[in-house]
């Protein structure tokens, strides 16, 4: 005899089936690195001097991104960057020479200790994390990556109009 509580259990049954196909359709590293930021730009030191200043820029791959105050945790905005550029940007990070340029690079200076401010990225590179500190590793910012990198970190604080704060 059909009743109604089979009936209800058949759904349920394929509704978790397709959960669980649609779950593993890509692998966990894939998944994660989607919704984890490309790029975290972390900047500290002098920057929060007069003010909470500081800023943390979240990129993602699909061109989205966020800015933050650090002090604060205090969201300044968000908005959407150029595909064209991040993935130029991207496609330098994921380049088979970028480890060795990073590692060919010098070592860093503390510019905080002279009211500079320092930065630290934090990239999703490959499926591998990557943190490259400004206080251990010299940024040559020259070179394309560094260099389109730092636009994009402008253009994201003038998106999102991230004014300077004073105490």
């Amino acid at each position: 005899m059909f009743t109604w509580q089979k009936w209800l259990g058949v759904p349920s049954i394929i509704l978790f089936v397709l959960m669980v196909s649609a779950c593993n359709s890509q692998g966990p590293d894939e998944a994660m690195e989607h919704k984890l930021p490309f790029l975290k730009i972390v900047e500290s030191g002098g920057c929060m001097m007069a003010g909470p200043n500081c800023a943390e820029y979240n990129l993602y791959r699909n061109g989205s991104f966020n800015v933050k105050r650090t002090e604060t945790d205090e969201l300044a905005g968000s908005g959407l960057l150029d595909r064209a550029q991040l993935d130029s940007l991207i496609a330098m990070a994921e380049e088979a020479g970028f480890q060795d340029f990073i590692d060919s690079l010098g070592s860093g200076e503390c510019l905080s200790c002279f009211d500079g401010t320092d930065v630290v990225y934090h990239l999703i590179v490959n499926g591998e994390k990557l943190e490259l500190d400004s206080t251990k590793t010299g940024f040559d910012y020259e070179h394309p990556f560094f260099e389109q990198s730092a636009e994009m970190r402008l253009e994201m604080r003038q998106a999102v109009n991230f004014e300077i704060l004073h105490r």
